[in-house]
């Protein structure tokens, strides 16, 4: 090609880019706005670890409660401070507590009593504040100290575990806990850790085939908000011998769990092989009546429900399709948060709105790096863009009466949230 006609294709090219760039920013500007401001909260602390992953956030009364992979974190301007893989903040100053579980590896999820005053711990640790305990603990949330009287000694790691009715709900690979052969999923005194009958009736089966097969395991419980009904993610196929792909509901009776017909058909198609484990992460709405999946998937996957956000209805259904999906263009999703009118997702996504796209941006796509929300009534995004270094991904998101919690990773110098130095953790009050 010739410079002039390589000069008017590049000029061709500009000029379409920048039309495009005009339609998008002309597009945003009709979209509704969401529930919380683009400009995150100035007085956050900062994860300040070299590649350190902020795997869970929760809060209980006034404080804020963060688990991981980091060693230290600071007051923003501040001196670090060692925490190691768990720390406590006030919810409203951000300032860090001295609570300091110190545990030695890394903590996968966090789940408090009801009246705050004990924290749930679990994760590939092996030492909680130099007290020998692996896997699943219970700390004091006054002092830090490990709750020794606690002693389920799971026989593997744990990824989730949550706290609902007076009951401690585990989730992970093992298949003896609290003193029982119990599987994947189980309930446990909260003062001993002894494994109790609830769950008995929930019985947890079945690899997913795929080149890249995950070993069955629980990866997360999440109660609804009445605690009447949990949803269960994880690498499983059958649940009681009835087809549950990575995703299944269970109901909290007052003696015990019964299986739910909630069931969405689709996830047995699976995504890219590589992928065999991809519904990563789940949610309810306020009111209960809609469950949410946000999924990774690779490009090639045969579910609809490959790197996307999808709406369900909740209601007990072995044959439940979705109100809408929100596909990505082959972008992985890893954390779900909703209210009653948007629902914010974060991950390592590009766009959002991009059904036609696959790494690129496709005919109508919206660019949301790393975080977007989405509206409830149409599954469209909203105007809401505050961008987010997009490293590994958000791994998890709060909607809070105070605004929007999303926490992520540092992986390549990925610091910045709301176009703010925010590293590992960010929070949008209320708009």
């Amino acid at each position: 090609m010739n410079w002039t006609v390589r000069r008017a294709a590049l000029a061709a090219l500009s000029c379409a880019t920048a039309f495009v760039l005009l339609a998008q920013d002309a597009l945003a500007a009709t979209l509704p706005p969401a529930t919380v401001s683009t400009n995150p909260a100035n007085w956050t602390p900062n994860v300040v670890s070299a590649d350190a992953t902020v795997r869970q956030i929760v809060q209980c009364g006034s404080m804020m409660y963060a688990v991981g992979t980091f060693t230290q974190v600071a007051q923003p301007g501040g001196a670090k401070i060692t925490r190691n893989n768990v720390f406590a903040f006030s919810a409203t100053t951000g300032v860090i507590s001295s609570w300091n579980p110190n545990a030695n590896a890394t903590v996968y999820g966090i789940a408090l009593n009801s009246d705050c005053s004990a924290a749930y711990l679990v994760g590939s640790f092996s030492a909680v504040g130099g007290v020998s305990i692996r896997y699943l603990a219970k700390v004091n949330t006054t002092t830090g100290a490990a709750i020794t009287a606690f002693k389920p000694a799971p026989n593997n790691s744990l990824q989730s575990v949550a706290y609902a009715q007076g009951r401690v709900f585990a989730g992970g690979y093992y298949t003896a806990i609290g003193g029982s052969s119990h599987h994947y999923l189980s309930s446990l005194d909260p003062t001993t850790g002894a494994a109790t009958s609830y769950t008995n009736g929930i019985v947890i089966s079945g690899q997913i085939p795929g080149k890249s097969p995950s070993p069955i395991k629980v990866y997360k419980i999440i109660p609804n908000p009445a605690q009447t009904r949990v949803l269960v993610l994880g690498a499983f196929t059958t649940v009681n011998g009835a087809t549950r792909w990575e995703a299944f509901v269970f109901d909290m009776g007052a003696s015990s769990a019964t299986l739910d017909a909630w069931y969405a058909p689709g996830l047995t198609l699976g995504c890219a092989s590589g992928f065999a484990f991809f519904a990563r992460s789940g949610n309810w709405s306020p009111d209960g009546n809609k469950i949410y999946l946000a999924t990774t998937g690779g490009v090639g996957g045969r579910s609809p429900y490959c790197d996307m956000l999808a709406q369900f209805p909740s209601a007990p259904n072995s044959n439940t399709h979705e109100d809408w999906r929100n596909l990505t263009g082959c972008d992985s999703l890893y954390a779900v948060a909703a209210d009653s009118t948007d629902v914010y997702i974060g991950g390592h996504e590009r766009w959002a709105d991009n059904p036609n796209g696959c790494d690129s941006a496709g005919p109508g796509a919206l660019p949301r790096p790393g975080i977007g929300s989405i509206q409830v009534a149409n599954g469209k995004a909203n105007a809401w863009n505050p961008t987010r270094d997009r490293g590994h991904g958000a791994d998890d998101a709060i909607r809070t009466s105070a605004g929007l919690w999303v926490v992520s990773d540092t992986f390549f110098n990925s610091v910045k949230c709301g176009g703010e130095y925010h590293p590992g953790i960010c929070f949008f009050p209320n708009a």
